[in-house]
């Protein structure tokens, strides 16, 4: 059984530079696509837009303590 892999433009344009750069014994391309899954997506960008409104919140109370904290705060001189 003879195994035939049709290259893409990109990976062809690879190989030729590898093979014009550099003297090797073999030259190897790692698979580099990107599988996207719209359900995994819709998900994260969720999760990522509650964080914030969560960490806005916290950011708003925080700020708040602080400057009432420092309403308090006198110097004596």
């Amino acid at each position: 059984m003879v195994f035939v892999y049709v290259f893409s433009l990109c990976s062809l344009a690879f190989f030729k530079a590898a093979y014009a750069l550099y003297d090797s014994e073999f030259y190897v391309k790692a698979d580099d696509d990107i599988y996207l899954r719209p359900g995994n997506l819709i998900a994260f960008l969720c999760s990522l837009v509650f964080a914030i409104s969560v960490l806005s919140k916290v950011l708003d109370l925080v700020r708040g303590c602080y400057f009432l904290h420092r309403s308090f705060v006198f110097t004596v001189g």
